[in-house]
């Protein structure tokens, strides 16, 4: 990476260092762990660091030899070993998705507002990915959650109590008012940071749709103990008119829970999950053409009462 980056590495022949064979990581750290962050990270070196065909050849040819260990940990009844490579493949395809969601998110931002180098405020931006997809696309981002990790341009802070003298081109609420004692307040404190021709954009998942009558109590958005409130889109269009909104445009959702009425039902039973396997297309088509929304992302903007 450094020599991609233009830098220069120097070997001092001289330097001696005795290493006791992995001392730190056979002391501290469970042999599962280490074995499915090992298995987990060979593939995000690649995805990281390559490019193109390269890129697509390292990770055929890597996933053939994780297909290999797959079959002989099954054979051999190692049955553990092959849970965990199963779970680190598991771990690579939910990260690419989420940052594939934070592009479409972004790219959608992005082409509405006209130009990529804008200010962004997240809140609640949770690990930050939003904040680092759009930094690493020219706009200037900064997050704010309670317990962000450490990463550039992420502030701790509860919403309700961030200040900034800054006004931005476009603030972002993504999954957050469902979380809010008062989602209101919340979207007034929002809308305050924005400048006169801003862009709010929110994002909150929805009930009263034909997914959530087939799943019942196990619909996704009942999951989240966390989860305070549970909206309808009347309900969501009222409050932005409340906070002083109007809709500007809608957003793309649909990959953002794609397989969700498969995995509940047959967590629930397999007669549950065979019958979500015919209804799966239906209720997606249904979705893509607004009526069974079970996300919504919304653009809106500030008017004058």
């Amino acid at each position: 990476r450094a020599k991609r980056q233009g830098s220069q590495s120097w070997y001092c022949p001289k330097s001696v260092i005795f290493h006791k064979g992995s001392l730190t990581v056979k002391t501290n750290v469970v042999k599962e762990n280490l074995f499915f962050n090992i298995r987990k990270n060979r593939c995000r070196t690649i995805i990281k660091n390559f490019k193109g065909l390269d890129k697509v050849i390292r990770i055929s040819v890597l996933l053939s030899v994780y297909f290999f260990f797959i079959l002989e940990d099954f054979f051999s009844f190692k049955k553990e070993r092959m849970f965990l490579t199963l779970k680190s493949l598991l771990a690579i395809l939910n990260r690419e998705h989420k940052f594939l969601m934070e592009k479409i998110r972004f790219n959608e931002l992005k082409n509405l507002i006209g130009r990529q180098n804008f200010s962004l405020l997240d809140l609640g931006c949770g690990e930050g990915t939003f904040v680092e997809v759009a930094r690493a696309a020219g706009a200037s981002a900064v997050g704010v959650d309670q317990s962000p990790l450490s990463k550039p341009g992420l502030i701790v802070s509860a919403i309700e109590n961030f200040s900034t003298t800054q006004d931005f081109d476009a603030v972002t609420l993504f999954h957050v008012l469902e979380h809010m004692e008062n989602p209101l307040k919340v979207l007034k404190i929002a809308t305050a940071f924005l400048k006169k021709d801003g862009v709010l954009v929110l994002e909150v998942p929805l009930v009263s749709n034909l997914t959530e009558r087939f799943l019942g109590k196990d619909y996704f958005a009942y999951q989240d103990p966390s989860h305070r409130h549970f909206f309808t889109k009347k309900e969501i269009i009222g409050l932005l008119d409340k906070a002083g909104l109007r809709i500007k445009n809608k957003g793309l959702t649909l990959l953002a829970f794609p397989i969700t009425v498969l995995t509940t039902a047959f967590r629930r039973n397999p007669v549950k999950g065979l019958l979500a396997m015919l209804i799966f297309l239906p209720l997606k088509l249904l979705t893509i053409l607004g009526f069974n929304e079970e996300i919504i992302r919304l653009y809106c903007e500030k008017y004058d009462r």
